[in-house]
């Protein structure tokens, strides 16, 4: 729908795991958009709910009341896709969800721990024949340990690839592997979008005839870096940096102690006089923290240094590109 970015979608949706629910006319949902107007809270509200089908719309009361939908709904999606993060699905089941639904996504969750991994959101589309097929062809080769070779658009080839995970982070479907580049034939590591991914070939006839499959030993050390990976700016190998961050009162609430944290690194340092909390974030480059305290401007300070050198760069570039003097 027009108007509506993902980050938008982001924040509602977070906003009824915590409270249970949402109507459009909802000061703290406004505040929480940049005070943005009714409106356009009842049309993120609609979209989630006419067109991703991911909450339940009671017209019986007015203002139309919006929560997420009920556990069967949430069961099959989990079926679906075998690919979601416990530790987030379970914050779904202490909405309410029964015996037989948490032991059912236990069972997805070590079933497939060491292929798939991901956070729940807004899913990518798996209606795409393609986007399936490559799924599942991924799934293959990394039950198997094939080495492959790695096809991504526009033309972006890895050769001697090992695949390590599938992973849905950020409403996108990734793969992480081992490469060996052409420039300067060392090993990297890299996540790749599967919706670019064009073609999967494994390595059965080449150099690795009579070797085409890997040790698991070879892939081990980045298992602890997955399990642990930010988002998909994560990089691996870097040694992260620490930022210090403060949440005006506005929006102090939603981080302070025990509540859900917004990325893994985060921690709560204090809660100010003023109402505000210092919290801590670590990151490996800019780009990993950078869209995330942009969502939530003005209501997030950083300290001085690169982060917000950035942030005032792209306001000033996007205040450029719009034409506003």
């Amino acid at each position: 729908m027009r108007g509506i970015i993902s980050s938008e979608k982001e924040i509602v949706l977070e906003f009824i795991k915590k409270h249970g629910f949402a109507t459009a006319n909802d000061p703290r949902i406004s505040a929480l958009l940049g005070n943005c107007s009714s409106r356009k809270v009842y049309r993120i509200l609609n979209y989630l709910s006419d067109v991703e089908n991911i909450l339940h719309k009671d017209t019986t009361q007015k203002p139309f009341v919006y929560k997420l939908k009920d556990k069967e709904f949430i069961v099959e999606t989990l079926s679906q896709k075998e690919a979601l993060e416990l530790q987030y699905a379970l914050e779904f089941i202490s909405e309410g969800f029964n015996q037989d639904s948490i032991k059912l996504i236990r069972k997805i969750f070590q079933t497939n721990k060491d292929i798939v991994s991901g956070h729940l959101s807004s899913f990518e589309d798996f209606k795409d024949e393609h986007l399936a097929s490559t799924y599942n062809k991924l799934l293959e080769v990394i039950e198997n340990r094939y080495y492959a070779k790695l096809v991504f658009m526009p033309n972006f080839v890895y050769t001697d690839v090992k695949c390590v995970k599938i992973l849905f982070l950020e409403n996108n479907w990734y793969v992480a592997f081992e490469y060996v580049s052409v420039q300067d034939h060392k090993k990297h590591f890299r996540l790749g979008r599967l919706a670019f991914l064009k073609e999967i070939i494994l390595l059965k006839d080449s150099k690795y005839s009579n070797k085409n499959r890997f040790q698991k030993k070879e892939i081990e050390k980045y298992h602890t870096f997955l399990d642990n990976i930010q988002n998909p700016f994560t990089l691996y190998g870097v040694k992260p940096k620490e930022l210090k961050v403060t949440a005006k009162p506005e929006v102090a609430q939603y981080f302070k102690k025990g509540m859900k944290k917004f990325l893994k690194s985060q921690k709560f340092l204090q809660e100010n006089e003023d109402g505000s909390v210092l919290l801590s974030i670590t990151y490996t480059q800019p780009m990993e923290v950078i869209p995330f305290i942009q969502k939530w401007m003005p209501y997030l300070v950083v300290e001085d240094g690169e982060i917000k050198e950035k942030l005032i760069n792209n306001r000033h570039n996007f205040t450029k590109y719009q034409g506003v003097n």
